[in-house]
């Protein structure tokens, strides 16, 4: 028997092999608002006259005009209860990321699984139907992912660690119908995903950049002015995208911090940045050539 899909869930990562920071942003929302959004969203981008919005390429004021209107209509629908946006972000400075010989094409895979099965699990009403709709990346091996989240095929019991013990009796919450790669290119929600991880991303790596901009932009006057710093038209434009999401958020009530980075403290927000740490003492990244690589 078919399963009739009711939820849909968009995805696009950024910097899965280079950077000390790196993460996957997930959008996900009830099947009858997909339609609607994508159109708005295709909307938003059209009369900014930007045929793709992609973080990397917020470089000018018409990017960013484009980019601030995609994030607040994703604000807006989140704050109704339509959709849900999720950034789990890694640093590969920290103890579970900073070994010799680790497997980044792994540990993105093990990352993509313990984003999806937390949110599709615990965020979305029980015995919900998935289709997943990740942007085109050729080294992941999603048949693996799909397998895991499923329990099915050629794993065992005991790689099941892989998505905590609690995974046998709770994977039945839901129901995955299939994984299947998309163009972000021409798929509105997977570019507002690429959207929220790269300001993600951003907001760790480049967050003394930020706090610079913001001092020198504030409203205050300064008792001792100083020379004004100058600032990349890139990280102009990023700042002020971050700076004003951070306010949209905070009038429709959303708790995001920006202490070292962007962090949600209470994960049921239906905007949620997700700063990854270890789970448990054992939880250390994949490495190359090795068995744990199907430890997360």
């Amino acid at each position: 028997m078919q399963l009739k899909i009711t939820h849909f869930a968009f995805s696009d990562e950024s910097q899965h092999n280079t950077g000390r920071f790196r993460g996957i942003g997930m959008l996900s929302l009830p099947a009858e608002h997909v339609v609607r959004i994508s159109t708005e969203i295709r909307h938003k981008l059209e009369t900014s006259e930007v045929k793709e919005i992609k973080w990397k390429k917020v470089r000018s004021a018409r990017d960013r005009f484009a980019s601030l209107k995609v994030l607040a209509l994703c604000v807006e629908e989140a704050w109704q209860g339509y959709l849900r946006v999720d950034v789990l972000i890694w640093d590969t400075e920290d103890q579970r990321h900073k070994l010799p010989g680790r497997d980044d094409n792994a540990n993105l895979r093990n990352m993509y699984i313990q984003l999806f099965k937390n949110v599709l699990r615990k965020r979305w009403p029980i015995k919900s139907t998935w289709q997943l709709f990740p942007d085109e990346n050729s080294v992941l091996d999603w048949r693996y992912i799909k397998n895991t989240l499923r329990n099915t095929d050629r794993f065992i019991e005991k790689e099941t660690t892989i998505l905590g013990d609690d995974w046998i009796n709770l994977r039945a919450h839901f129901n995955l119908v299939d994984i299947a790669e998309v163009s972000s290119r021409e798929t509105p929600l997977a570019q507002s995903a690429d959207l929220f991880v790269g300001m993600g991303i951003f907001s760790y790596e480049h967050h003394d950049t930020y706090l610079a901009w913001e001092r020198q932009n504030s409203l205050q006057m300064e008792l001792l002015p100083s020379d004004p710093l100058v600032f990349t038209s890139k990280e102009e434009e990023h700042a002020r995208v971050l700076n004003e999401f951070l306010q949209v958020t905070r009038r429709r009530g959303f708790k995001i911090l920006n202490t070292s980075g962007l962090h949600t403290p209470n994960p049921t927000y239906a905007i949620n940045f997700w700063p990854y740490r270890p789970q448990r003492k054992d939880d250390k990244a994949p490495i190359r050539g090795k068995e744990s690589e199907h430890r997360l």
